[in-house]
């Protein structure tokens, strides 16, 4: 067999209108980490090999996500640019489908971005970030029985 998917969206979230002299006015404002737009597509292909009873098993997506703000506060400096990120499988499948074994690589293109930048603690004027995990890769053996 084969399949793709494709999925995407476009959002407007904004703050709503508040007033507390204590925070900072976002009225109106993109909420934090809400990109514009976002999206994915993947293809799934699932195919006999020839002269055995064994599947070949091969997996793609690809995810995209516009501009975002990363920070409750939305300072400029908590901006993180859109990104792009691919992964894939690829591996065997037995014939009753209860061994499947694939080799897999996650954010293939290495793409590093910000998930959320805060102001670092005790140390004013100074940012930390937590960053997304870099591209990794492993094997994976599974048995259903």
């Amino acid at each position: 067999y084969i399949y793709t998917t494709i999925g995407g969206a476009y959002t407007i979230a904004r703050y709503g209108d508040f007033d507390d002299p204590n925070l900072a006015n976002q009225s109106g404002q993109r909420l934090t980490n809400s990109p514009r737009f976002q999206g994915n597509a993947s293809v799934n292909i699932a195919q006999p090999i020839p002269g055995t009873s064994w599947n070949a098993i091969l997996n793609t997506n690809v995810s995209y996500r516009s501009e975002v703000n990363t920070g409750s506060d939305l300072l400029p400096i908590q901006e993180q640019g859109s990104i792009w990120i691919a992964n894939a499988q690829v591996g065997l499948q037995s014939p009753n489908s209860n061994w499947t074994g694939l080799l897999w690589i996650n954010n293939i293109n290495d793409k590093r971005y910000n998930q959320v930048v805060f102001a670092t603690p005790f140390q004013s004027g100074n940012y930390s970030s937590f960053v997304n995990p870099e591209r990794t890769c492993g094997l994976t053996l599974n048995y259903d029985y």
